[in-house]
Formats: structure tokens, sequence, C-alpha cells
């Protein structure tokens, strides 16, 4: 017999051997999944008190290159839309706890409502439905972080657009 074929028949009959040697219960353990791996990732926890909610309405548009100064803290936000003037039309503060809401009529005949969800010490929790009439047009639930904005690219307005940044300072 050759030696390469002596190498093969012992490494054949150790592999044989070595799988019917291996016991019953090693083979069960090898196949029982895994436990699971759980992450005690801590909860954000709800935080009483109030938070400061502003949207501010500004009328986005292409006649013009002015920029109302009253909108400097959102400049940066708005070079993201690709309109060459920005005027703020209305601004709507208000402080809401969780579970509040507030109304406000915008223009063009269109109606905001705003209710703050949740808050923990990191963010606000809003939602935020916009009404053309009786037609819900908008509904949409979002977090923003404290003191920062939100930016909905909002409907059509005279020749523009109008932009809906939501604020939460706390």
């Amino acid at each position: 017999m050759s030696k390469a074929l002596s190498h093969l028949l012992m490494a054949l009959l150790t592999l044989a051997v070595s799988t019917v040697a291996v016991p019953d219960a090693f083979a069960q353990a090898r196949t029982r999944p895994a436990p699971a791996v759980t992450h005690n990732v801590p909860e954000r926890p709800a935080v009483a008190g109030k938070v400061r909610v502003e949207m501010i309405v500004i009328y986005a548009h292409n006649e013009d290159n002015r920029v109302d100064p009253a909108l400097r803290d959102v400049m940066r936000q708005l070079k993201n839309f690709r309109f060459t003037g920005y005027r703020m039309l209305e601004n709507h503060p208000t402080s809401l706890a969780v579970g509040q809401s507030t109304s406000f009529a915008v223009p063009g005949g269109r109606k905001i409502r705003m209710d703050l969800i949740d808050r923990t010490d990191t963010q606000a929790k809003v939602r935020i439905r916009m009404f053309n009439g009786s037609e819900k047009v908008l509904d949409t639930t979002v977090s923003i972080h404290r003191d920062r904005s939100f930016m909905i690219g909002g409907p059509s307005y005279e020749k523009g657009k109008l932009i809906l940044p939501v604020t939460v300072n706390y």
C-alpha cells in the first residue's frame, strides 16, 4: 500500500471514530440556542414640567433676496431650502405640559394643532397636525432635541412656500 493511500485511510478512520465517539449530551448541547443577550440600556424617564414650544411661520420665496433679521436663529437650517428670500409672518410661542395642546391659524386658511406627547431630559415628543378646512393634510409626531428645532417644509403660499420651524426649550 502506498504511503499516500495509508495516510488517507488513517485520516478517514480518525474522522469516522471521532464522529461516532462524540457523546450524545455534547451533540445536544451544541444544538441548544445560545442564551439571549440583554443589554441594560436605561430608558430616559419622563420629566415633569412645562416645555416652551414655538412655531414660526416663514414665507419662503424667490421674489427677492431679502431675509428677515428676526430669522437669524434659524438661518442655518433655512439654507437647506432653495429660496432666496425669507420673511417671518407669525410667531406662535406657548408653554405645554405633557398631555396639553395648543391650536392656532396660519396663513392660507390653515390651522395647526400641536400636542406635547412626552418629555425626557434630552428631548420632547410633539404631535403636529395641520388642517386645511376640515381636511387633515399633515399628521406627524416628531422627537425634537432639547433647545433645538425641527423644520416642516409646508404648503404653497402666494408665490412661494410656508416653512414652519418648531422649537422646544426647557
